[in-house]
């Protein structure tokens, strides 16, 4: 019967059968195909990233970024695309009235991370795999200025906004993550999401992520792809795994912040100034104040002894300027000066009370106390101490 029909169609339909019997054949043939480099790979802390938060030591970091950005330009991907990301930038803003909350290097490093292209790919490839050991991070790891840049960007832009979390969407495709409830885990890199569900759904489905982050940030404002309305997850944000449902046509993970949770901190700092002395690191927050050409504070000091040795790599200065030896104990002579470095000490009253308001943070009686560098600008450092109460 089927071939009699067949017999008795005019040529144009004929085609069109044999058209519509190859498009199944090929859509058949394209799911098997889709099917087959699906990853399975299950969820857990991603010990192998590199996480550092530079908590502490990012003023210290600032100081190296110019020569250490010009050691990584020579990764031709990095390189092209910074100046892709630095191009884009000017086109955009030009001489308008930029986004106040970063600078303009902390800017064109997100604007480079959302662009399309290698870098992006790279870049967050190498994050998940250089975290094995310290080593291997100051060894091989080729993204130190943008890993540093954009960790720094995030953390500002959280501490500019009023809300700390958000509910955001995530899809993959060709990997299916699984995942146990009630388990902790990271993403092990810098992480897109939206807050758009359905451009989430667009980028895939064969896992698809809602979550609740409280360290990810909006970054519409900076992002080559603003209609997109990003939210950037750092590496070092941790999620507890509150449901996961898998199907036959993909997995659904449900995630809920746990807060931070880093394997490292400042690891480049420590190898280029810490090597003779450990370096003790104070996180604290900091409000925009003029910058000086040296670090100024946060050296952590021991309580035990009133000769307070400095375990940072800042400076000591005497009151008249002249720098004592790196790392030197504060109250320590500077070779060729009988003057001596302001002493750190339990009893303030035994420093001259002109000094005491700009140069003693008296934490507690038996807390850490603080050997300050000296510096000729005495408001910006008044700025510092307010900042350190705050």
């Amino acid at each position: 019967m089927g071939t009699w029909v067949l017999l008795h169609m005019g040529h144009q339909h004929v085609g069109w059968v044999l058209l519509l019997s190859t498009l199944v054949s090929a859509l058949a043939n394209n799911s098997k195909r889709d099917l087959g480099p699906v990853k399975v790979v299950a969820m857990d802390m991603a010990n192998s990233t590199f996480d550092d938060q530079y908590r502490g030591c990012s003023r210290m970091m600032e100081d190296v970024l110019e020569e250490l950005n010009r050691t990584e330009f020579t990764n031709q991907v990095y390189a092209e695309g910074w100046r892709t990301a630095a191009m884009e930038w000017r086109n955009r803003w030009g001489r308008a009235n930029r986004p106040p909350a970063l600078r303009r290097d902390q800017a064109t490093a997100m604007m480079a991370y959302t662009m399309e292209g290698k870098l992006y790919h790279q870049f967050n490839a190498a994050t998940r795999r250089d975290g094995t050991s310290r080593q291997h991070y100051l060894r091989s790891f080729p993204f130190k200025t943008l890993h540093f840049l954009l960790t720094r960007a995030l953390q500002t832009l959280r501490e500019s906004q009023p809300q700390r979390c958000h509910h955001v969407y995530r899809g993959v495709s060709d990997t299916r993550f699984t995942a146990q409830p009630g388990t902790v885990v990271r993403f092990g890199q810098f992480t897109s999401t939206s807050f758009l569900k359905n451009i989430s759904e667009s980028f895939g489905q064969d896992t698809f992520f809602s979550l609740v982050t409280c360290h990810g940030v909006p970054i519409k404002e900076f992002s080559n792809f603003p209609s997109e309305d990003e939210v950037l997850i750092p590496p070092f944000e941790q999620f507890m795994v509150t449901n996961f449902t898998s199907t036959k046509v993909g997995t659904f993970i449900e995630l809920r912040s746990q807060g931070m949770n880093s394997t490292y901190n400042c690891e480049f700092v420590k190898d280029k100034w810490c090597k003779e002395r450990p370096c003790v690191f104070i996180a604290g927050k900091r409000s925009p104040r003029p910058r000086s050409p040296r670090p100024r504070l946060g050296t952590a000091c021991s309580p035990q002894s009133n000769s307070c040795p400095c375990l940072s790599p800042h400076r000591q200065e005497q009151p008249h300027g002249t720098p004592a030896p790196l790392g030197a104990p504060c109250g320590s002579h500077s070779p060729g000066s009988h003057s001596r470095a302001l002493s750190c000490t339990h009893h303030p009253a035994a420093i001259p009370w002109s000094w005491t308001l700009l140069h003693v943070i008296p934490i507690s009686p038996a807390g850490p106390r603080y050997c300050p560098s000296f510096s000729a600008e005495p408001l910006p450092l008044l700025f510092h101490l307010l900042d350190i109460f705050a």
